[in-house]
């Protein structure tokens, strides 16, 4: 059985995960949890994410997809000296082979994937 699967939605999911607002985190006690679900409650913590952990989030997201990090997408959320930023720190990768602009965005070659984690570390944004 073949699934097939709407590119542009796969594309977008970070979007539709993360558009700025807080996300509820499942209560990380098991009994407390468990609790709540007999009582009829959800039982969550909220998790309010500044500008700093999104983009960092939509790196480590989108790298590690084979789109990779959509480029006007990541301007469109985060500013063009977020975007300079990204690039400058990608710029040593992509003249290595290591990353690579294909259909809009940075994505990582079959050589970047296996320094993957280090190549996503560099585009952090550090405060």
């Amino acid at each position: 059985m073949t699934i097939k699967t709407d590119v542009n939605t796969l594309r977008n999911s970070y979007s539709k995960r993360y558009r700025g607002k807080p996300r509820k985190l499942v209560f990380m006690r098991r009994m407390g949890y468990i609790k709540g679900i007999e009582e009829g409650q959800r039982v969550f913590e909220t998790e309010y994410l500044g500008p700093t952990t999104r983009y960092n989030e939509f790196i480590i997201t989108t790298m590690r997809t084979v789109w990779g990090t959509p480029i006007e997408k990541l301007k469109q959320l985060f500013g063009i000296e977020i975007w300079e930023y990204c690039r400058k720190m990608a710029t040593p990768y992509l003249k290595s082979g290591k990353l690579e602009e294909y259909e809009g965005a940075l994505r990582l070659t079959r050589e970047g994937i296996f320094i993957s984690d280090s190549i996503m570390s560099d585009l952090l944004w550090v405060d």
